[in-house]
């Protein structure tokens, strides 16, 4: 009998690092990075094919579920030749994502098809070669310098840095000073302010933290 129960104790002692081994993505104080690949390991081929296929849309905001905010078609955010304005337009598209995910009790109710709020099938950065193709509207156009500023700025928009409540984090920023362009109607032109400009810190135009100038 005791032979039986330290065998036992033994198989338990080597099972136990396995399982929490294996339930390592459950635990949020891991780098995102450990925790994907101990949940790809926990899947069969099967599973993996099964759950790869999911996204969302989000080219000139997001498509499903709920109603969002929605711009011009990508051919036309790129028309505007800003993408400083285009990566402004982006945050907006992925904070509202954000928002709806965790409205959505992050994500837990989150169970339609194609309605994933943390991955997007956006920017499309293909060329617009060939009028013909359906899909030109979903594009920055045929100029591949265009559409690789326009695809840049566009990501950089959409990867904000969320942080938990509490949570601190160090951010660089480097902007140029063609970025502070904007359109002006009297002059027809793009304009870059003058003087030094400032840059202003809060959750919205009406709630302004923090202001420092821009050296």
């Amino acid at each position: 009998m005791m032979r039986k129960l330290t065998v036992l104790a033994a198989l338990l002692a080597a099972t136990l690092p396995v399982l929490a081994q294996s339930e390592a993505w459950k635990n949020e104080s891991l780098p995102i990075g450990e925790r994907v690949e101990a949940l790809l390991e926990t899947l069969t081929v099967d599973e993996k094919i099964d759950k790869y296929y999911h996204g969302n849309e989000a080219l000139h905001g997001i498509v499903r579920p709920g109603n969002f905010t929605v711009f011009p078609q990508a051919i036309a955010l790129s028309a505007m030749w800003n993408p400083a304005l285009l990566e402004r337009i982006s945050g907006v598209v992925s904070d509202e994502a954000r928002a709806r995910w965790n409205e959505l009790e992050r994500g837990k109710k989150q169970t339609a098809q194609y309605s994933d709020l943390l991955t997007f099938w956006s920017p499309t950065v293909n060329m617009a070669r060939d009028p013909r193709w359906g899909r030109t509207p979903e594009t920055y156009g045929e100029d591949p310098f265009l559409s690789g500023e326009n695809g840049a700025a566009f990501v950089r928009g959409f990867q904000r840095v969320h942080l938990k409540r509490g949570e601190t984090r160090t951010v660089t920023v480097s902007l140029r000073r063609e970025d502070l362009r904007y359109w002006s109607d009297s002059r027809q032109a793009f304009v870059i302010p003058e003087g030094l400009p400032e840059i202003m810190v809060g959750t919205s135009s009406r709630d302004i933290r923090l202001t420092w100038p821009l050296e």
